[in-house]
């Protein structure tokens, strides 16, 4: 989708504390991955990180004489500061800004500033928003709903199981996909009814299910990723216990 930033002129603080004569060039886009702009020094921003804490955005000037000069990122919502930048010229009128994002930060909406002055030495102030890693709220029951299958050799398993839970999702944009990663063999169509869904920005996916089983424990992992990095949550209920099914692993991974 084509979007466009807007310009003012600024004589005050601002996020990084740069004040008197700048232009500052807000990105209004959204959270989106790339970012058109309308004037000023940068023609359009993109992000492209390799994993949540390592960011890298690609910055293409509208004429090489211009340049940039420095870089931060900053807290989308207070402008409180996450991380200094790095920026790599890698053609005649595009940089990159690098750094390295805390973990306190992964979860965190934020805005790349940078300071760049165009081709005829006007200083501007440009903005680009990053979005956070998607966020996920994974609520979810197993009980028995078969026979108590008994192994003498081996560990034992509820022949049927029934599962009830539901999915909260918010990718922080419309390019976030999810997907279930590993169920053992056991497919719950966590995502109405399916293994994942893509180009979304938020959704709930509730899901009640009976399946067959001969497991001793059932496995369920789901990630959902956008252009900042991946969450993914894995699940593990213990289905040996005769008289109940306990979840023995909850854990989120951001990467």
């Amino acid at each position: 989708m084509k979007t466009f930033a807007m310009t003012i002129g600024v004589a005050c603080a601002t996020l990084s504390g740069t004040a008197l004569a700048a232009q500052m060039v807000y990105d209004i886009d959204g959270l989106a991955r790339h970012t058109d702009y309308a004037d000023g020094p940068l023609e359009a921003a993109a992000t492209h990180n390799d994993n949540a804490r390592d960011a890298q955005v690609y910055l293409y000037r509208r004429h090489a004489r211009s340049s940039c000069s420095s870089a931060a990122f900053y807290a989308a919502d207070d402008g409180t500061y996450l991380a200094s930048a790095r920026l790599v010229t890698i053609a005649p009128a595009v940089d990159i800004a690098q750094g390295r994002f805390p973990d306190t930060a992964l979860e965190v909406d934020k805005v790349l500033q940078v300071s760049c002055t165009d081709e005829a030495g006007q200083a501007y102030l440009v903005q680009h928003k990053i979005a956070s890693v998607p966020k996920i709220d994974w609520l979810a029951e197993v009980v028995p709903a078969g026979e108590f299958v008994q192994v003498n050799q081996g560990y034992s398993y509820h022949s049927a199981i029934e599962y009830d839970g539901s999915l909260s999702v918010d990718n922080r944009t419309r390019q976030g996909h999810c997907q279930v990663t590993q169920d053992r063999g056991v497919a719950l169509g966590l995502f109405n009814g399916q293994s994942g869904k893509s180009h979304f920005h938020a959704d709930v996916f509730v899901t009640h299910k009976v399946v067959a089983n001969n497991q001793p424990v059932l496995l369920q992992s789901v990630e959902c990723t956008n252009p900042a990095g991946t969450t993914k949550l894995l699940k593990v209920w213990d289905l040996t216990n005769e008289q109940r099914i306990d979840l023995i692993e909850d854990i989120k991974i951001i990467r």
